[in-house]
């Protein structure tokens, strides 16, 4: 009995269904993506979090916006983050970012593998300007 493979295709199928069809895609990376608030507010949330964060899915970068698709399929649900709502994009240590929304204490964790996460930095913060 061979083990199952791991396959993205349910992943970017979601994806593809959530851009509008003049989208580009600008940079795609494995990662994961979650509300540091959910994390801080409670033990659920937190355990919540560390479990989103252990299950990694797609990250799409558009002109517009961050599509994250989580692994876990369809009880994640996607979640879309729109750069006119970023105040500032900052490196935490680790391959990580961390947007910081207008909506007052709100703070998105995107986590990356190595040059992903410099890439989106750079791409994240040319899109929301000085």
């Amino acid at each position: 009995m061979r083990p199952q493979a791991f396959t993205l295709r349910p992943q970017f199928d979601a994806l593809i269904n959530v851009l509008e069809p003049d989208e580009p895609v600008a940079e795609v990376a494995m990662g994961c993506v979650f509300d540091d608030t959910e994390r801080e507010n409670s033990l659920r949330g937190f355990l919540r979090a560390v479990r989103e964060a252990t299950a990694t899915g797609v990250i799409a970068l558009t002109p517009r916006r961050l599509i994250h698709v989580p692994r876990r399929l369809p009880s994640s649900p996607t979640r879309v983050q729109w750069y006119r709502d970023v105040i500032d994009v900052k490196s935490r240590t680790g391959n990580s970012l961390l947007l910081v929304l207008m909506r007052c204490n709100v703070q998105i964790n995107i986590s990356a593998p190595g040059k992903a996460s410099e890439t989106a930095l750079t791409y994240i913060k040319d899109r929301i300007g000085p």
